[in-house]
């Protein structure tokens, strides 16, 4: 089999990676979705090489018995490259904290808080019944001191005491997320940049059964979890 064969077959493979992972139909451009994602951008230029290649290969006349060109090895071992990178996409549930530090709505508030200490934590989800129902963190707490300073139960017992500042809203430019076990790593990283871009930090994503705020939860994700990865 000459190179040329051997990068047809190669190419086809690509494409059908491309399109699995990208959920593309037959008539969208894989060269246009590679060089979307930032994973792949620094290589548009290869990649938008290897299709002016497959395109002469199987749309232009031989030369006698030759195709016009003949793909060199290095081009061959890029896609294969490439197939395996995309293949092997690494999904948020891979990466996520599993076994989540969590407190149930009618848990302790005092218990947690030492919890949070000793290991150093700034968010706790409080969940019902397996659902994210709320996060605690210091902030919490100070906003209710704060609005019941003129009085008013400012020692709560259990989270169910002060349901109203565990909301995901009114917490200024801190952002919590709900995103699905399939969605891969990088469209993640998107999301949480598109969040700075709006002056507002994730400071975790939550992964559930559902993908949104009413699934089970599966695990977390913060900032950090994503530099490792």
């Amino acid at each position: 089999m000459t190179n040329a064969e051997r990068f047809v077959e190669k190419y086809k493979r690509l494409e059908k990676a491309v399109r699995t992972a990208y959920r593309l139909k037959d008539r969208d451009s894989i060269v246009f979705y590679l060089s979307k994602d930032n994973r792949f951008k620094k290589y548009a230029g290869e990649v938008k090489l290897c299709q002016s290649v497959r395109n002469v290969i199987q749309h232009e006349p031989r030369f006698g018995d030759e195709y016009p060109v003949q793909p060199s090895e290095d081009m061959l071992n890029f896609i294969d490259e490439l197939i395996d990178t995309i293949e092997n996409r690494v999904k948020v549930i891979q990466i996520a904290t599993r076994n989540v530090v969590s407190s149930e709505i009618d848990g302790d508030v005092r218990e947690t808080m030492a919890k949070m200490r000793v290991k150093g934590y700034n968010h706790v989800p409080i969940l019902e019944n397996g659902v994210v129902k709320g996060v605690f963190s210091r902030s919490s707490l100070f906003n209710m001191i704060v609005d019941k300073s003129d009085g008013g139960n400012t020692d709560p017992q259990t989270f169910a005491d002060m349901r109203d500042y565990l909301g995901f809203e009114d917490r200024g430019a801190e952002e919590f997320i709900f995103v699905s076990r399939d969605m891969y790593v990088e469209e993640l990283e998107e999301l949480f940049e598109a969040e700075i871009k709006k002056a507002r930090r994730v400071s975790a994503a939550f992964v559930t059964d559902t993908g949104d705020k009413n699934g089970k939860l599966l695990g977390m994700i913060t900032p950090w979890d994503l530099f490792k990865a």
